[in-house]
């Protein structure tokens, strides 16, 4: 059960749109409106797959970029700087898509929790520069209900149900990810977009929400970026993005007959000295060579011993 907030959805749809209809479409560098430098690094793919799924004849996002870059485009924000036919004509395209992240925020605060993507969207034809098609829509949740819920659980124990319903929005701001609101975020946006000229599919995450095999999200967001998104809201700033959580761990092969994989530790072995006194040095003592004379007195002393202690057996 959870509680989630209601926000202004605006769906626009240009009545000359089912005669240009766009054949081919780049989805260009999105901004980021929100304090998370990795908003654009995940929806920016989401946005993408779902256009190819529509019917839409997309532009690899990694190709869009080198062009920009090509042409001068350093942060995503300096896309606005080319009117659409221009970049239609940079791109070889018949539309182009401009992007907004306005929200993708976590809230915490003891009793309530909340998570919010906030997404904006546009169309628009390259060779008249007329807007196609706009979205604004937003995916959230929130703890309210879920709280009072953990809370009725201990209703004749006051302390235990405040403790309860505070590791409840504990767990629920730490542990909510956010690829399932930018999921719902972009498929609400998008289901006003008219099918492409290929025609609309099911889209997978849709059907099954769990990772895919090659999932083309993942494989984009773990890839670097060579234009910078604008982030004004950001206290770091616009930067590029950043590997995300779910890039896949490298790991190292486990002891053999072991089924299990262990994760690749880096031991630092220190070099050996031969006084205390040497510790502080940074050339450390090499350790003595044994005595040759010495190693062969040893021996044959223990082999005395051994003589000695057979007649006893």
């Amino acid at each position: 059960v959870c509680a989630c907030a209601e926000h202004k959805a605006v769906d626009l749809v240009s009545p000359s749109f089912s005669s240009r209809v766009p054949n081919r479409v780049a989805v260009l560098p999105m901004d980021n409106m929100s304090t998370d430098l990795d908003a654009t690094p995940l929806i920016r793919p989401i946005v993408q797959e779902r256009m190819i799924y529509r019917g839409y004849n997309c532009l690899p996002l990694e190709q869009v970029d080198e062009v920009l870059k090509e042409k001068g485009v350093m942060v995503s924000h300096d896309v606005y700087m080319f009117r659409p036919q221009e970049l239609g004509q940079m791109l070889g395209v018949d539309a182009v898509v401009y992007g907004t992240v306005d929200e993708f925020n976590k809230h915490y605060a003891v009793l309530f929790a909340d998570i919010i993507v906030g997404l904006k969207l546009a169309m628009v034809d390259t060779m008249s520069g007329d807007t196609l098609w706009r979205s604004e829509h937003s995916a959230s949740q929130n703890t309210a209900l879920n709280t009072l819920l953990v809370a009725l659980q201990y209703y004749d124990k006051p302390a235990d149900a405040l403790a309860a319903a505070a590791a409840y929005n504990a767990a629920f701001a730490v542990l909510s990810a956010y690829r399932p609101y930018a999921e719902e975020a972009a498929a609400q946006a998008m289901a006003s977009l008219p099918p492409g000229p290929m025609g609309a599919r099911p889209y997978p995450w849709d059907l099954n929400q769990r990772a895919l095999d090659n999932d083309p999200v993942l494989l984009f967001m773990g890839k670097s970026s060579s234009i910078t998104t604008y982030s004004p809201r950001s206290p770091a700033g616009s930067r590029q993005k950043v590997q995300p959580e779910t890039a896949p761990r490298q790991m190292a092969p486990g002891p053999p007959g072991k089924g299990q994989p262990r994760e690749n530790i880096i031991i630092k072995r220190e070099p050996a000295y031969d006084r205390p006194q040497d510790r502080n040095s940074q050339q450390p003592t090499p350790l003595p060579v044994p005595n040759p004379e010495r190693v062969e007195q040893r021996k044959k002393a223990r082999a005395k011993q051994g003589e000695k202690q057979e007649p006893g057996n």
